[in-house]
């Protein structure tokens, strides 16, 4: 019986070395990569990335809201295409 749970420790401590090693050391170095001022400072800095950054930032922030309230039933923030009986009925196209 001792012997099992022995085996389950190492078992368990292989497992979490081997995400560490192949998950968190990539991410780790993303991170550390993607955290150089002069990188963070251009993105900023050029109006398509800033454009970028302000519309995903408004996203998040209506899906947010939407998420908050208690009316909401989570589609809030979600564009409805027209279906093609809509379409045909109203004579024009979109």
């Amino acid at each position: 019986m001792h012997a099992r749970i022995v085996l389950g420790w190492i078992a368990l401590v292989a497992v979490a070395a081997f995400l560490l090693l192949f998950l968190g050391l990539p991410l780790l170095t993303s991170l550390v990569a993607g955290l150089d001022p002069g990188l963070l400072l251009e993105a900023v800095r050029h109006p398509v990335y800033r454009a970028g950054m302000l519309n995903s930032a408004a996203i998040a922030a209506r899906r947010s809201a939407a998420m908050r309230s208690p009316k909401s039933n989570n589609r809030s923030c979600v564009a409805v295409r027209p279906s093609i009986r809509d379409l045909i009925s109203s004579g024009r196209p979109s």
